[in-house]
């Protein structure tokens, strides 16, 4: 018998386990990244903790059937190392220190939840949280939709009650307790602007936003790190962004992007996130995903200045130029 027993996927059963083997060390060692399975751990004083399969999505354990999928999309991050709305979800359960919050939002028809006659907001399919679904659900992280669209906000927070505004005009006020799923959730109309969720932690405050944003007209790059040393082993990583002409993030429309390196430097590849676009990771041609896409490249040992531009798939979208020095 070994000193310590893993589970893998069976917080329905640790109870059952527990009264089999009294004396024996349990824990998960292999589960869902789903709060149905670390409120089985709090739950359980007998259970000291899990292990999230997996942090990452990974190339792997994809069958026929997952076609065209390359990799399976289980992970708080994406392939690309993008954070996911269960990043989010365990961000708020891990953090007890601080305030945690974050907004996604669907149409009505492809979210996991409705509105009921009453007004409120249910799964479609009851108790779907304790059903063990191991994909997150689709969700979007930005606010741009048709005219008056049914949607759904769902707010992912640790905060003990969130107040939804919507062009300034509140939406009510909720509280974590009411919340058998840890997600708050409301019902919206979608009108072009801004959502706004603020959330009170004790003392307290957390708040994070949408907002409608315009038709994407440049790039924007961001690296990591614009200055490493020529040692052969650094990387830096650049996510080239699409936006609007006012700066803002736009998220609900997409391209291909092609990055063009000048300077010393190796090459190791791009991607986008998205786990059924079938691009190669060695292209310098990337699809966007939500409207962004990363490169990583590395140091050589040679000192340069790397110049790093990014272009959309027609021309008329660009990025400035960003430059990398490697010493």
């Amino acid at each position: 018998m070994l000193d310590v027993v893993g589970y893998s996927y069976k917080p329905h059963k640790y109870d059952y386990f527990k009264k089999t083997y009294p004396n024996t060390a349990m824990m998960g060692t292999e589960n869902v990244p789903r709060w149905y399975e670390w409120k089985a751990v709090i739950e359980r004083e007998f259970i000291p903790g899990l292990f999230l399969w997996t942090g990452v999505n990974y190339m792997g354990e994809c069958r026929a059937n997952d076609w065209p999928r390359k990799v399976t999309n289980h992970g708080p991050l994406d392939i690309a190392g993008f954070p996911r709305g269960s990043y989010y979800m365990f961000k708020a359960l891990w953090r007890d220190d601080i305030p945690v919050i974050s907004m996604y939002t669907q149409t009505e028809n492809k979210s996991i939840y409705k509105q009921d006659a009453k007004s409120n907001v249910v799964e479609k399919e009851k108790d779907y949280w304790k059903l063990a679904p191991r994909e997150w659900q689709n969700v979007n992280p930005h606010w741009n939709y048709q005219k008056e669209t049914k949607t759904i906000v769902e707010v992912y927070s640790n905060c003990e009650s969130v107040e939804l505004f919507q062009n300034g005009r509140s939406l009510g006020v909720q509280y974590l307790k009411d919340q058998d799923d840890y997600t708050y959730k409301w019902a919206v109309d979608y009108k072009k602007g801004k959502l706004i969720a603020k959330g009170v932690k004790g003392r307290q405050t957390a708040t994070t936003s949408l907002q409608t944003v315009g038709k994407p007209v440049a790039i924007r790059l961001k690296a990591d790190k614009i200055k490493v040393n020529a040692n052969n082993t650094d990387v830096i990583h650049v996510v080239a962004q699409l936006i609007d002409n006012k700066g803002r993030a736009v998220k609900n429309v997409d391209d291909e992007i092609t990055y063009e390196i000048q300077g010393q430097h190796r090459f190791l590849g791009t991607d986008c996130g998205d786990t059924t676009k079938l691009t190669n990771f060695k292209g310098k041609t990337v699809p966007t995903a939500f409207g962004k896409c990363l490169l990583a490249i590395q140091a050589t040992k040679s000192a340069s200045e790397v110049i790093v531009i990014a272009k959309g798939k027609d021309g008329k979208l660009m990025s400035k130029s960003l430059k990398i020095t490697i010493e």
